[in-house]
């Protein structure tokens, strides 16, 4: 028993001496990889006050990835610690990251395990929840859309470009996503021109939630449909709204190991 207490003690001596020789200690990547999804462990780097890592998701599927980052494990010298951050939506054949960081003392270790839990998807085709059409200039401020309550905040509508800024709150207990990329514009003239933000990423929404969101038109995207800045125009929200319930993944365990390389 004297001699494991002594081979222990020793150990951390020899580990104490060594991470000392650093100021900062940076790690190898650790990859994981299925028919569904790559994840990387990357930029892992620990000092006296913080372990963080970027992990980067990439999804081989041609469904939604949710990734709860909240839900990570480190196990680090024996201990078991999470972190917050905030949920992740990942397009289909997309990627995208989240930093994970743990705070504290003696995370200037030699490895470590993440355990990379919370990953889950649903179909790109979900169906959208029915909203009403919305006018501008406004009749009333808000609406609903299921479990979406959505009011607007302000609006600018002139000749060269329009722009409706709104908030939307998910009382919901699955979780809720807005899509811009649906939203149109309906002219006088029965013409529908997309959502000049379209290409912005979609919110996700858990339980009592609440984002902004922002549509915008051009004059340049509807000509000969009339002057924006006299004539009604009627926001169509489509698909915009959904609500889902992901199917979880498989939790995947990275082993991280030091780089003297990648140290100072």
């Amino acid at each position: 028993m004297k001699k494991t207490i002594l081979a222990f003690a020793t150990l951390l001596i020899a580990f104490s001496s060594f991470a000392q020789k650093y100021t900062k200690m940076g790690y190898f990547n650790a990859v994981f990889e299925n028919n569904d999804v790559k994840i990387t462990a990357d930029d892992a780097v620990s000092n006296e006050k913080y372990l963080k890592v970027k992990v980067r998701i990439k999804n081989k599927t041609n469904d939604y990835l949710i990734f709860r980052a909240s839900d990570c494990v480190f196990k680090v010298n024996g201990q078991e610690l999470k972190t917050e951050e905030k949920i992740l939506l990942i397009s289909p054949n997309d990627d995208d990251f989240r930093v994970v960081d743990l705070k504290g003392t003696g995370l200037m270790v030699e490895s470590f395990q993440l355990v990379v839990s919370g990953l889950s998807r649903f179909p790109a085709d979900a169906p959208g929840i029915a909203a009403p059409d919305f006018k501008l200039p406004p009749s009333m401020n808000d609406f609903s859309a299921g479990a979406f309550k959505v009011n607007l905040v302000r609006f600018n509508k002139e000749t060269q470009r329009t722009d409706a800024k709104f908030r939307a709150l998910y009382s919901g207990t699955k979780i809720g996503i807005f899509d811009p990329s649906q939203v149109a514009m309906k002219m006088p003239d029965g013409k529908e021109f997309a959502n000049y933000k379209s290409d912005k990423k979609s919110l996700i929404f858990l339980q009592g939630e609440e984002d902004t969101f922002t549509t915008s038109w051009l004059n340049d995207m509807m000509p000969g449909s009339g002057d924006m800045q006299k004539v009604d125009m009627m926001i169509l929200w489509r698909n915009a709204f959904k609500e889902v319930t992901p199917v979880p993944m498989d939790a995947q365990t990275l082993d991280i190991r030091f780089s003297p390389a990648l140290s100072k």
